[in-house]
């Protein structure tokens, strides 16, 4: 029976290595982490535990947590961003990298995308007279230049808002003439929510 046990632990420690070494983010792991388990974005950590049955003197186990709140990588943030935008990924892309629109700004563009969530023509709200009602890669392109430019001012300013709030304020600024209805109100805790869930 101890022998088995050991067998088992083994097995168990050599499949938890190999899902952390490899970086698998979804993991079917039956019987191994009590049935089904999703990995998305988790981070293994060690621990070791000590147990006996009655017979038998105590075996020390090497047992793993789960900490589901480590940063994706880029590469799962960019298959995020490809499943969220199949008709628009490659083109925003390109416009963000036209603009040097790249890491956490990246996100917070198309963050920008689901809050504003434009017609054609506005897809970003960006209403300047060379961008409202063109097309999504002008669109894209204004607010990858939006956010990029904005940065700068950001931490120039000394970074006494945190930089979405900041950006909000002139991307989207409350009180605007052209928002009648208070929809500006709402843009700064969507773009935030969306952040959240695309990184």
């Amino acid at each position: 029976m101890e022998k088995l046990l050991e067998q088992l632990l083994n097995e168990q420690e050599v499949m938890l290595n190999e899902i952390n070494r490899k970086g698998i983010r979804t993991a079917v792991a039956t019987g191994l982490l009590g049935g089904a388990a999703f990995l998305a974005g988790a981070n293994l950590h060690n621990n070791t535990s000590t147990f006996s049955d009655k017979d038998s003197k105590p075996i020390t186990q090497s047992t793993r947590s789960i900490d589901f709140r480590k940063e994706k990588s880029e590469e799962n943030v960019e298959v995020l961003l490809k499943n969220n935008f199949p008709k628009e990924y490659s083109i925003i892309k390109v416009a963000a990298d036209r603009n040097n629109c790249v890491g956490e700004d990246l996100i917070i563009l198309f963050a920008i995308r689901k809050a504003e969530n434009g017609r054609a023509g506005r897809e970003f709200g960006i209403l300047h007279p060379r961008a409202i009602d063109t097309d999504l890669n002008t669109q894209a392109g204004w607010a990858a230049a939006t956010i990029v430019k904005n940065r700068k001012r950001w931490i120039d300013s000394g970074k006494k808002l945190d930089f979405i709030t900041f950006l909000g304020t002139r991307y989207c600024p409350v009180g605007a003439e052209n928002d009648p209805k208070g929809l500006n109100n709402h843009w700064i805790k969507n773009v935030k929510s969306w952040v959240r869930k695309l990184s």
